[in-house]
């Protein structure tokens, strides 16, 4: 109702989620900028060392494809949540605030899988590093989908149910793939990949679930 007020005793109309998607979506879109940032060539190189120059730089085009795809998929969820979202509160503000800053630190962590590729610590601290942004995105929906506090009311459970189902999901890959990379860092690499399908196939069965009532 337009004559609802917030705890502040505000319009709720005053307190959409624009700027909150706004300046999330300006995090993701630098977050990615700053991961092709890392991959440069050495100055003054000599015309006949660039071949060897540019395959040499495998390493790094492997993970900035790997963390491209794995950001993307987080930018697909935090829409999917954010467009069930009609109003905030602080608490919101900061869980959101708090997945954006996990997310800034995708560049600096994502270089240092490529300058030590091929061990297992750097993938391990990376897939606990991502299953902490999937907790922190489960935890932001948890709070906003209880009791369809933030959300419209007129969002089917059904939804609010794959949301959640998804995001746990994820949490679990990640975290799984932490254990993996202790016996094959580039199988667990892209076992991150797995996460678009989920995404896609959570759609599709909660779609025909739906169609079936």
């Amino acid at each position: 109702m337009a004559g609802n007020k917030t705890e502040d005793g505000l319009p709720e109309s005053w307190f959409t989620t624009e700027r909150i998607i706004g300046f999330s979506d300006s995090l993701f879109a630098f977050s990615i900028t700053l991961l092709a940032l890392n991959i440069d060539l050495p100055d003054s190189l000599p015309p006949g060392q660039l071949i060897a120059a540019l395959m040499g730089l495998g390493p790094h085009i492997f993970h900035y494809a790997i963390s491209f795809f794995v950001i993307g998929s987080y930018w697909m969820q935090h829409h999917n949540i954010f467009k069930h979202i009609r109003k905030y509160d602080r608490t919101l503000m900061w869980l959101n605030l708090l997945f954006l800053m996990l997310i800034t630190f995708a560049p600096f962590l994502t270089d240092m899988m490529s300058d030590y590729a091929g061990y297992p610590v750097p993938v391990i601290i990376y897939s606990i590093y991502l299953g902490t942004c999937s907790l922190m995105l489960l935890i932001l929906w948890l709070h906003a989908s209880h009791e369809k506090r933030l959300v419209h009311p007129q969002v089917p459970e059904n939804v609010i149910n794959s949301i959640r189902f998804r995001a746990i999901a994820v949490v679990i890959i990640f975290f799984l793939s932490a254990v993996l990379a202790f016996y094959d860092p580039f199988l667990a690499q892209l076992s991150w990949l797995s996460t678009f399908a989920l995404f896609y196939l959570t759609q599709m069965l909660f779609k025909k679930q739906k169609n079936g009532r």
